[in-house]
C-alpha cells in the first residue's frame, strides 16, 4: 500500500497536479471488482444453501375421510362444519375458522393428535 501511494504522489509530481496516469487505477479497480465479484457470489450461494426450503411433510392428514397425502401450507377445506381431523405427519396441523387460513383457530393439532373440529381451512407448518 505504502508503494502504491508513493508512486501515486511520484506520478502526480511528474504530470501535474490533477492528472491521473494511465493504467493507475485500472489494475488495482479491476482487482478489486474481481475480488468483491468472487466474494459476493461466495455469500450469494452461502445464503441459498442455508435458506430453508419448502417441502411438503411426510405423513397424511385425514379430514373428514379426505386423505391429504404429504400436505404442506394453507389447505381450504369449504364450509364452516363440524369434521374429524387425523394428524398423521410430523408437524403440527392448526385449524382456523377463516377460509384463507387466517383469523381465530379453532384447534392446534400435534403429531398423532386427532379429534373432532369446526373450520374452514388448516395449516400444516
Amino acid at each position: 500500500m505504502i508503494s502504491t501511494v508513493y508512486r501515486y504522489v511520484h506520478r502526480q509530481s511528474l504530470l501535474g497536479a490533477g492528472a491521473v496516469p494511465n493504467g493507475f487505477y485500472g489494475e488495482e479497480d479491476s482487482m478489486r471488482r474481481s475480488v468483491r465479484a468472487v466474494l459476493g457470489s461466495l455469500v450469494g450461494a452461502a445464503m441459498c444453501a442455508a435458506a430453508p426450503v419448502a417441502a411438503a411433510d411426510q405423513g397424511e392428514l385425514i379430514v373428514g375421510g379426505t386423505v391429504y397425502s404429504n400436505p404442506s401450507g394453507c389447505i381450504m377445506l369449504g364450509t364452516d362444519t363440524v369434521r374429524h381431523i387425523e394428524n398423521k405427519t410430523s408437524t403440527v396441523v392448526t385449524v382456523y375458522t377463516d377460509a384463507s387460513c387466517q383469523g381465530i383457530a379453532t384447534a392446534v393439532l400435534r403429531p398423532g393428535d386427532s379429534g373432532t373440529y369446526t373450520g374452514k381451512s388448516v395449516v400444516v407448518s
